[in-house]
Formats: C-alpha cells, structure tokens, sequence
C-alpha cells in the first residue's frame, strides 16, 4: 500500500535534493526512481545565468543560498539531504564534495551528500577501478571532472564532452543524443561508464546500455538517488534501471 492511499504523507520518509534552478532532469528521474512510499522535497539554487561553468558554479556554490536551501528540505522533514549537481560538487577538487555536505549538516543536523561523493561510492560499489566519462560539459569542467576522479583513485581512460553551455539544453538532450554519448565515450576494457550531469537525461536508458556494453553505466542521477536510498535503508522503484539501483536492498520489481 502506498502514501497515496494511506495519506498521511508527513509521516512518510523524506528524500531532500538540493536541485539547480535551472534542472529539470532530477526531478523527472526521481519519480522514476523513488517508490511511491517515499516523498521526495526539493529546493533550488540559482545557477547564474543558466550558464554551466566553473566561475558560475563557483559562485552558486560559495553563496550561504547552500545552507539555506538545506534548512528548507528538512523543515520538511528530509532524512538525508542531496546536492545534486556532479561538478558544482567537485570543482573546488579532492574535499571540495565532503565540504559542501558538511555546510549542508551543520546547518540542519541532517546526515548530507553530494553527487559527486554519491559517483565516487557507486563506482567503488560495482568494482570500478578504470572509467570512461561521457559528459555535456565545456572543456574547462571536463579537465576538473577527470582530475577529481583520478584523484579518487580511478584511471580516466577516456573523458569527452558535448561542449553545452546553457544547463537548461542539457535537459532537452534526447535518448538519441544521450546514447550516441554513451557509445561515442565508451572504451574497451573500461570497468564501467559514467554519464555526468543531474540534468542530462539517463535513467531509463541505463539498464539497455549495460547490456550494450557489459558493464556497469552510472549516471549522476542514478548515484544520487542511490545514496539517498541508501541512507534510508530504502529500495529503487524497480530492478529494471541498472545494476546499481537493482542493487539495493529489497529492490520493487
């Protein structure tokens, strides 16, 4: 039975994500990755401009717009609270990730993470030691991407972007596209394929490309929505949206 039978909706378990005012992608793939019997809040960062670049994400994420952006999601009662954005969370390089979540917990005393720590686990979850990067980023976030990453432990084989600028054209990416990046990105004898971006569309095409390639593919969001399953001790929606969701403990159909 589920809360939209139930009611009751504040008494179910809470999600909070920290989204970009620009996003689109996360909210959509969060309802097809959450169950029904869990409620997903959201606040929103404005990312300047709409532009996807070191110095705006640099701005967005120094602002105390953070800290109050995570009191909103748990004065509504979030149980962990996620940053989702991949390179607004690893641009300041190795720390940078655990910093912002620790902004986040000081501020609510809520147990927070970031995409880019959430990437970093999953990779480390399905035995990742070398990656290829599929990304809709300019070169400047590209090379942060691969630095952080390396300096995580894994070997970049490969990393290539589809130089968008504007974040809300990110979002009108079409499966086409998406795939087309994938399968342009990918390298034999790579441990799995990460797709980079909260607002690039990937979640229902994850499962096909890992029978595609045969390994494990990994998005931002599907990292994301992970970790915060995770830390709730809660199940995917459905076992049909890659292995790393399938993964979790109890996983619906």
């Amino acid at each position: 039975m589920t809360i939209h039978t139930q009611l009751a909706y504040g008494a179910a378990p809470v999600i909070g994500v920290i989204e970009l005012s620009t996003s689109v992608a996360i909210t959509v793939e969060s309802q097809l990755v959450v169950p029904d019997d869990i409620v997903v809040v959201s606040a929103r960062l404005r990312l300047p401009g709409g532009k996807v670049s070191a110095a705006t994400l640099g701005e967005m994420t120094s602002s105390t717009e953070l800290e109050r952006a995570a009191q909103q999601v748990a004065d509504a009662g979030a149980q962990v609270i996620a940053f989702a954005c991949t390179t607004g969370s690893l641009l300041g390089g190795p720390g940078f990730d655990t910093g912002l979540a620790e902004r986040m917990t000081a501020q609510t005393g809520v147990p927070a993470l970031t995409t880019a720590t959430a990437v970093v686990r999953a990779l480390r979850r399905v035995g990742a030691t070398s990656i290829a990067v599929g990304t809709p980023y300019i070169d400047e976030l590209n090379v942060l991407e691969q630095e952080f990453f390396e300096a995580a432990g894994f070997e970049v084989r490969h990393i290539e972007g589809l130089q968008i600028g504007e974040d809300r054209d990110i979002s009108r990416l079409t499966a086409a596209e998406v795939r087309a990046l994938a399968e342009s990105s990918m390298r034999d004898g790579v441990d799995a394929l990460f797709l980079s971006c909260t607002n690039m569309p990937t979640v229902p095409l994850l499962a096909d490309l890992e029978d595609q390639f045969g390994v494990p593919v990994i998005s931002s969001n599907s990292a994301t929505l992970w970790a915060a399953l995770e830390a709730i001790d809660a199940p995917a929606r459905s076992t049909r949206l890659g292995g790393l969701l399938a993964g979790l403990q109890g996983a619906a159909r």
